[in-house]
């Protein structure tokens, strides 16, 4: 399809394609082809919308979250809180002056608004954004169960992990249960197409039951979710091999605290041999995800009794070299490595 810039008949359909291509390369985790897909749609659709506000404030709107996404995705968290906002305020627009039409993609972008925040550490405004979309996705979910089972249980999942963050335990576990429930009838169902989110809420299970002192009810749920990603991401590697090296860490952090600590170094090394296989791919939130690993097998080692483990200090020494160079050869976001900048200062390594 070829598109004239002085052609308003095919804005909407080649925005659209463009979108479209933009999501795909995403998900393939080619976040500079995406946001060069998305920029071009968002750059055809606003001026069809500066010439035509009501007509195109719908796709305007949505193009808009695309590329917040897709900056989300790349880290450029600023760039995407920009977009998110303006998407919000728009399909807010759009509701008042349609009315009748179904506000659940408001309470979506609410969503995305909310995962967001809670990326930069701003917890408050991301429980603001979550119980917006709460209080509008529930009562589709009741009343339409079939239609809004599963993204009630992706907002019951976001909700209940920014619970884990204000430390509220029961309610967070009370609301990732919910989601646990329609991911396991739906896994049931058909595990292949939803095998990936059951065993993320699993984990979300999990980490909740870690932070809470229920480190046993953790560990099972963790080694649930093991057992479907190690087969996922041996299918897959590129798409799900950081999702189970998270894992793994959170396994390892969590047999360090009742002082299974082979058990720990074990998960911590093949979490680090996963995370080293993403180099190649060159993506920004592996770097970070690195940097974080490095601290904690740094603080790791550090913690446990001379002789626990073999070399304990030496290896202290060498992962938080590693944390120090990781440091310095990416660029900060704000909120984004708190936990790790605050233990790389604790030990003045930074």
């Amino acid at each position: 399809m070829q598109y004239k810039e002085d052609s308003d008949k095919f804005a909407i359909s080649y925005s659209d394609v463009l979108t479209n291509l933009g999501i795909l390369a995403t998900e393939m985790k080619n976040f500079d082809l995406a946001l060069n897909y998305m920029k071009l749609a968002k750059d055809i659709i606003s001026k069809q919308y500066l010439k035509n506000p009501k007509e195109y404030l719908k796709e305007y709107s949505t193009v808009c979250e695309s590329l917040g996404i897709a900056l989300y995705e790349s880290l450029r968290l600023n760039e995407a809180l920009a977009e998110i906002k303006l998407s919000k305020e728009l399909k807010k627009k759009f509701l008042h002056e349609n009315v009748g039409s179904s506000p659940y993609p408001y309470a979506n972008t609410c969503m995305n608004l909310g995962l967001l925040y809670r990326t930069l550490s701003n917890n408050e405004k991301a429980l603001t954004e979550y119980k917006l979309a709460i209080d509008i996705i529930k009562p589709l979910f009741e009343l339409y169960p079939e239609d809004y089972d599963q993204e009630y249980a992706i907002l019951c999942n976001n909700y209940g992990i920014a619970l884990q963050y204000d430390a509220d335990y029961k309610q967070s576990l009370d609301i990732l249960n919910i989601a646990k429930k329609i991911w396991s009838r739906s896994y049931s169902d058909n595990p292949t197409l939803y095998a990936y989110e059951y065993a993320s809420i699993c984990i979300s299970i999990g980490v909740t039951h870690t932070k809470n002192n229920e480190y046993k009810k953790g560990i099972e749920d963790f080694e649930f979710a093991e057992k479907i990603l190690k087969q996922l991401s041996d299918q897959d590697f590129k798409k799900y091999g950081s999702d189970y090296a998270e894992l793994l860490k959170f396994k390892a952090k969590t047999y360090n605290t009742f002082n299974q600590y082979k058990d720990a170094e074990d998960c911590f090394n093949e979490s680090l041999r996963l995370y080293k296989e993403f180099e190649k791919y060159n993506n920004p939130r592996f770097k970070y995800y690195l940097l974080e690993l490095y601290t904690d097998m740094g603080e790791f080692y550090h913690l446990i009794s001379v002789g626990t483990i073999k070399n304990s200090v030496e290896l202290s020494k060498n992962y938080f070299d590693l944390a120090k160079k990781s440091y310095s050869d990416i660029e900060l976001l704000p909120g984004l490595l708190n936990p790790s900048i605050k233990i790389l200062n604790a030990y003045n390594i930074i």
